[in-house]
């Protein structure tokens, strides 16, 4: 009695997987064809003739190994794209998040002022209590420990340059053009976030950009065109 022969289901799959793979772009479709092609030709050979399919099973490591391989072309070109966005999207992140630190620094500085005759304070400690909270005073380029009180702000757990020492409200006749904060020259590639006594923040793209008055101000409390600081997970 002759054996009835009959198609070989695992050689169907793989060609099923390997189509898939293909039509929908997907590598998990792709190793199941080739490890399914695999499984099938060997049971067809050694099947004594009784299993068909062999083409079917070929068809699928055919399509299989094409989408693996173009699954690890693919991979490193669109990381290679990909990875400058992403990381020019996380320095706009922080860029974004300084100006609100610098902010409500600012903000701060606004309301000592107003809560002492129109009196700036000495230094940026004395902006704690009306802020509050340490990570303001963090720039998100550092990795600087994020302070607890006034006493860690005096001691330099602070990212920021402040300006507004022993001036009088009074005094100042342009608080729009007058720069009392800044982030610490280096902590952005060429750029800086200044705040100024009206409560307003300005990015400077370029150091090049800023007024020559405000530039002036801020030079005479620290240089400008210092070195450019590591910036971590960058």
């Amino acid at each position: 009695m002759t054996n009835q022969r009959r198609d070989c289901g695992t050689a169907t799959a793989s060609l099923i997987c390997g189509v898939l793979s293909l039509v929908c772009l997907c590598p998990p479709a792709a190793i199941a064809a080739v490890i399914c092609g695999h499984k099938a030709l060997s049971a067809i050979r050694h099947s004594s003739g009784e299993l068909l399919g062999e083409g079917k099973a070929i068809a699928g490591l055919i399509t299989g190994y094409i989408n693996l391989g173009m699954a690890l072309f693919m991979v490193p070109l669109l990381a290679a794209m990909l990875l400058p966005a992403l990381s020019n999207a996380r320095r706009q992140a922080r860029a974004i998040q300084d100006m609100n630190n610098l902010k409500q620094l600012a903000l701060g500085t606004i309301m000592y002022v107003d809560d002492n005759k129109g009196a700036f304070p000495n230094d940026l400690a004395d902006v704690f209590p009306y802020v509050g909270a340490g990570q303001v005073f963090v720039c998100p380029t550092r990795a600087t420990t994020a302070p607890a009180n006034a006493d860690e702000v005096r001691a330099g757990q602070c990212d920021y340059v402040y300006m507004g020492k022993g001036l009088v409200l009074r005094d100042v006749q342009r608080s729009q053009d007058t720069p009392i904060i800044c982030t610490k020259p280096g902590m952005f590639p060429k750029q800086i976030n200044v705040a100024f006594a009206d409560g307003h923040v300005q990015c400077f793209k370029n150091t090049d950009q800023i007024p020559p008055g405000v530039r002036t101000v801020i030079e005479s409390f620290v240089p400008l065109d210092g070195p450019q600081v590591d910036t971590p997970g960058e």
